[in-house]
């Protein structure tokens, strides 16, 4: 019956991304009993219809075709915020995965959040994705080129607070020449 319900109601269908708990993965068959996902370290996963029913069950794609990504980069207060917004800009519009425009010329904008932090100044970057079934996948390879892109620029990671004290206490232990 569970299944029944599951497949007239269009919950979601074979393609789309879900999250049940803490379980996400893209649906690969739904049968009168049970809902196979796959998750992003490429596990089948097979859920009682019933299961699903009964769960708090979000539906990350709805059968779209795009969807938003979000990657957060951490940089040292010392960096020019703007200059690492450029980089990351560039190298998210240089993925072949990403929106940047669609039919009709509708733009789909790279958006940025900055957050001052503690130990860091945080930067959130939304982009639109063209398979949100592999968004994992692509953030995974858009934050490697742009934090060896930012290697390059000698922009590094912060330093917590705590190690940082202790790296310039060393710092200044040392003989001087």
């Amino acid at each position: 019956v569970s299944g029944l319900l599951m497949i007239s109601a269009k919950i979601f269908r074979n393609g789309d991304v879900i999250m049940v708990g803490d379980l996400k993965g893209v649906v690969t068959d739904i049968s009168l009993r049970t809902t196979k996902l796959r998750t992003y370290d490429r596990n089948e996963v097979i859920i009682p219809n019933s299961v699903l029913l009964k769960e708090n069950v979000i539906n990350l794609t709805s059968g779209k075709k795009e969807t938003v990504a979000s990657i957060i980069f951490a940089i040292d207060y010392i960096y020019d915020t703007e200059k690492v917004k450029l980089i990351i800009e560039n190298m998210i519009k240089n993925d072949p995965n990403v929106i940047v425009i669609l039919k009709k010329e509708k733009k789909r904008e790279i958006r940025f959040v900055v957050r001052i932090k503690e130990w860091s100044t945080e930067i959130e970057c939304l982009f639109w994705i063209n398979e949100p079934a592999n968004e994992e996948f692509i953030k995974s390879r858009i934050t490697e080129n742009v934090n060896n892109r930012l290697k390059e620029e000698k922009i590094l990671p912060p330093i917590p607070g705590v190690l940082r004290k202790e790296y310039l206490e060393r710092k200044n232990q040392q003989p001087k020449d």
